[in-house]
């Protein structure tokens, strides 16, 4: 996108960039898909935080629980 130098006057860039938040799901672990949504759009906005125009995946946050495939209680 951004090699198109598409013009956007309210950017901080002067042109359009994308900023996008990744989650996957692998069938492994127990997810519901609210909770999918949510992971991608904390990655989207980790993706503007880091300064825009990239893609962001998502990460667990030391506070949450990390699963192997299955369900783990803190």
């Amino acid at each position: 996108m951004r090699d198109l130098r598409l013009a956007h006057a309210g950017s901080e860039k002067g042109i359009v960039t994308v900023s996008i938040g990744v989650a996957t799901f692998d069938g492994s672990a127990d997810i519901e898909i609210a909770d999918l949504l949510r992971r991608a759009d904390e990655a989207l906005y980790g993706a503007k935080a880091a300064g825009r125009d990239r893609v962001h995946g998502w990460r667990p946050h030391l506070s949450e629980p990390r699963t192997t495939g299955s369900r783990r209680k803190a």
